[in-house]
């Protein structure tokens, strides 16, 4: 590897990290405002249009052109020219906002037990059609049981940029994750060493 490649990927990973670093300060300054609430992941309703977790947080972050999009996707989103939607390559906690659409309800912050552990937004995987990710990463989904063992590292999961991925965490960055917890701290996280720690908020 090159030089100067070397010097883009770490460049495109530090704007990817600085991303996360602003999105996750918006989202706390959003709790602030709200009672301690986290922001919808994701709604949509006929009649009522779609609603993400991008679009409650515009009033709480700056440069949304490009502030949802990682520098390190294979496929850069393009902006849709109506609807008020805003293109993301990062998604939400679905535990923390999730899709609300068929009722259930995001949490409050002073409920995450665990702030510096749990992850509150991450690289998601996108869709080739679209080129968008999910709102919210919905998988690897919590065991049958409900209490997975927290120790237990996550599924990988199908790590590509395809329809197949969507609701994934996606390791575009080197075979990292890159990820900031709810306290607002920013990690890439190994492939591998995501565990359901992570993502359940109140274990």
């Amino acid at each position: 590897m090159t030089a100067m490649r070397t010097g883009r990927l770490k460049a495109n990973e530090a704007e990817s990290l600085n991303n996360l670093a602003q999105i996750a300060a918006g989202t706390n300054l959003y709790a602030n405002d709200h009672d301690q609430m986290m922001p919808t992941g994701y709604f949509y309703q006929p009649g009522q249009g779609e609603i993400t977790y991008a679009m409650q947080l515009l009033p709480y972050v700056s440069n949304t052109t490009t502030l949802f999009i990682a520098p390190t996707s294979a496929i850069q989103p393009v902006k849709p020219s109506s609807g008020g939607f805003i293109a993301m390559t990062y998604s939400m906690n679905n535990l923390i906002s999730p899709d609300t659409s068929t009722g259930g309800q995001p949490i409050r912050r002073t409920a995450i037990l665990h702030p510096s552990e749990v992850i509150l937004i991450a690289d998601g995987a996108q869709s080739a059609t679209t080129t968008y990710s999910r709102s919210t990463f919905t998988n690897p989904v919590i065991p049958s049981n409900g209490v997975p063992d927290t120790s237990v590292a996550i599924p990988v999961g199908p790590d590509a940029d395809t329809t197949g991925g969507a609701g994934w965490l996606r390791y575009r960055d080197q075979g990292a994750v890159d990820v900031a917890m709810v306290d607002g701290h920013v990690e890439a996280m190994r492939k591998g060493s995501v565990c359901y720690c992570n993502i359940v908020p109140n274990q």
